[in-house]
């Protein structure tokens, strides 16, 4: 999509059409405006994969002014369970995980798989205003689920436009016997989280899937909030 096509200056509803790509190679172009006329927001997310994946996307956000260029890079999760019988992602609907970055000139918008093997379909819009709507004050998106002693449950990636999370558990000895991680693309942890326990909000990574375990010998009701 872009607002040119050869020599012919599209018209803004042409142009604002969402482009849904389907990301076979590194660095795949999926949007390009090679000058725009106001700014605006550009906005991507990865869609659903189906069958209990993991779809893993880096989209880099290259912004074209007059003699620099601005590089932003989000990496972005994306759980499907379509035909998951059995799996252990807590939502009935995949949780999207998505971005978006503000832009004043020209934009291109490229992706790269985080895991080949799964093939993805990516998102991508752009909506033009001189004042975005901010994101903050979004109502917060909580996931609850029960454990039973020794079952791990996936939470899924931070939602777009989430920043932060806080964990609840209604376990006597609070976080205790509780283990949380956040895994890769291919389901493999990368990062043990042992700071909830002290409360309050965390930061929420993007690009990975939080997965809490239940040690504490008991069973235990969770409760996730993505902000």
């Amino acid at each position: 999509m872009s607002l040119y096509e050869g020599n012919r200056r599209l018209s803004r509803s042409e142009a604002t059409e969402s482009v849904l790509v389907n990301v076979t190679q590194v660095r795949q172009p999926i949007l390009i405006i090679p000058g725009a006329t106001m700014p605006g927001r550009v906005s991507f997310q990865v869609a659903d994969p189906g069958q209990a994946n993991r779809a893993g996307v880096l989209f880099e956000v290259f912004r074209d002014r007059e003699r620099t260029i601005g590089v932003q890079r989000f990496k972005v999760l994306s759980i499907g369970i379509s035909g998951g019988v059995g799996s252990n992602f807590i939502d009935t609907n995949p949780v999207i995980g998505g971005g978006s970055a503000d832009f004043t000139g020209g934009l291109t918008v490229v992706a790269t798989l985080l895991d080949p093997g799964v093939p993805t379909t990516v998102e991508c819009w752009v909506d033009w205003s001189p004042n975005p709507s901010p994101t903050a004050g979004r109502m917060p998106y909580a996931l609850d689920n029960n454990l039973a002693a020794g079952q791990v449950a996936e939470f899924g990636p931070p939602p777009a436009g989430a920043r932060y999370v806080t964990f609840y558990t209604d376990n006597p000895a609070g976080a205790g016997g509780m283990a949380a991680e956040w895994l890769d693309a291919g389901g493999v942890a990368v990062a043990a989280w042992d700071s909830w326990a002290a409360g309050g909000p965390q930061v929420a990574m993007a690009g990975y899937s939080l997965a809490v375990a239940n040690n504490s010998g008991g069973a235990a009701l969770i409760g996730v909030a993505w902000t």
